[in-house]
């Protein structure tokens, strides 16, 4: 997952909804916050690194439950 620029078309878009039911909530998540440490961020969402849905993480990354 690489960050993307601020002017890369995905982040002009509305992302789509995040299906709780179908999606795997925990895998996005643990991807997301294993990615927002290694930029040193404290939030993430999914669109800023090229997936189109609407969930972010955010935290000190410490404590994933």
């Amino acid at each position: 997952m690489e960050l993307l620029e601020f002017s890369d078309e995905l982040l002009k878009r509305e992302p789509q909804e995040f299906d709780f039911e179908k999606d795997n909530a925990k895998e996005v998540c643990d991807k997301l916050f294993e990615r927002m440490k290694e930029l040193g961020g404290i939030g993430l969402s999914a669109n800023q690194v090229g997936l189109n849905m609407k969930i972010f993480v955010f935290g000190d990354g410490e404590a994933l439950t």
